[in-house]
């Protein structure tokens, strides 16, 4: 929507005209004199300005243009006036205005086909601003990983393997099959130096303890079990002991 200030000493032409500015694209603000008008110049971001000769009192909107021209250069300026002249329209053109409209019977054109070539006059003097695109957005960096974070997670890992070496140790001392837990706890230290360097290196907080613990407890139920399947075989090997020997005192 662009946004237009009408400067006419015609208020209720201006009242009255709004809804069909604003069906062709065009958010009108009013003004019926020149403090007005720069007041509003002053707060708003005005498209565009469709100026009025004759203002109210002594006010003239081809004074107002050259005004508007010194304080306002960038601003794109179309004259609208009832009272048409040669004079005018020159004047108007060598202080900027960008087109010379003329009313019909003071009014805005009511034929469909000339209200269309109005609103196309006015289109071309004033066009739609350029959009600009937005701003790019620099990819975030992954958070950087603190050295006392790893440190703790270095001296963590290093505590576990610790406890692992322990347990393997009693582990062999305990039971004759004893590659199984072995590799079952190797296994979780692997899982769990390889899980947390991968969620590292993608700005993760790595593998919680949680994980490592539930897997090693996993590997510790066993040892009742094998413990149960160690002496089996301890007994199994003793009764064939006990058999050979038997056969051979017989």
């Amino acid at each position: 929507m662009k946004k237009l200030l009408w400067i006419d000493d015609d208020e209720k032409l201006i009242d009255s005209s709004m809804p069909v500015f604003l069906k062709n694209g065009f958010y009108v603000f009013k003004a019926t004199n020149t403090s007005r008008a720069l007041t509003i110049l002053r707060e708003e971001a005005i498209d565009g300005v469709l100026l009025d000769v004759r203002l109210y009192g002594d006010e003239n909107g081809l004074e107002l243009l050259d005004e508007l021209r010194h304080r306002y250069p960038t601003v794109r300026v179309a004259v609208f006036t009832g009272y048409p002249g040669y004079d005018d329209h020159v004047r108007a053109e060598r202080s900027g205005a960008l087109v010379y409209l003329e009313k019909i019977e003071k009014s805005i054109p009511l034929d469909p086909d000339k209200q269309r070539e109005f609103f196309d006059a006015l289109n071309q003097v004033f066009p739609e601003r350029p959009v600009s695109p937005p701003p790019a957005v620099a990819p975030q960096a992954a958070p950087s990983v603190g050295s006392s974070t790893l440190w703790i997670d270095g001296l963590y890992f290093l505590l576990m393997f610790a406890v692992i070496i322990t347990g393997v140790a009693v582990l062999s001392q305990v039971v004759s099959t004893w590659v199984l837990p072995v590799a079952l706890i190797a296994s979780a230290l692997l899982y769990t130096v390889i899980g947390a360097f991968i969620l590292r290196t993608q700005g993760g907080r790595g593998l919680s303890q949680k994980n490592f613990l539930t897997l090693t407890l996993e590997a510790l139920r066993l040892l009742p079990v094998l413990r149960k399947k160690s002496n089996e075989q301890n007994l199994n090997s003793r009764s064939r002991e006990d058999k050979n020997s038997s056969e051979r005192e017989s």
